[in-house]
């Protein structure tokens, strides 16, 4: 199962930073129009769909889980 062309899935991080003006919103709020909504699962949802994670957390983007993570600052 896959998201449609250029969804991506948001983790909590990258929808903080969103609601809060932080930097990484303007392209947090370009990619909501495709975004899957990631809670904690939100790297395994990503997996399972076949698309990257979009987050804030900077650890992340040092995953190596079989997901893209794209950091948004």
């Amino acid at each position: 199962m896959s998201g449609g062309a250029g969804a991506v899935v948001l983790d909590a991080s990258a929808v903080l930073a969103l609601l809060h003006a932080r930097p990484g919103a303007v392209g947090v709020a370009g990619a909501l129009a495709r975004a899957l909504p990631g809670r904690p699962a939100s790297l395994a949802l990503a997996r399972l769909r076949g698309l990257p994670v979009l987050t804030a957390d900077r650890a992340w983007v040092r995953l190596d889980v079989g997901v893209e993570v794209r950091p948004i600052r």
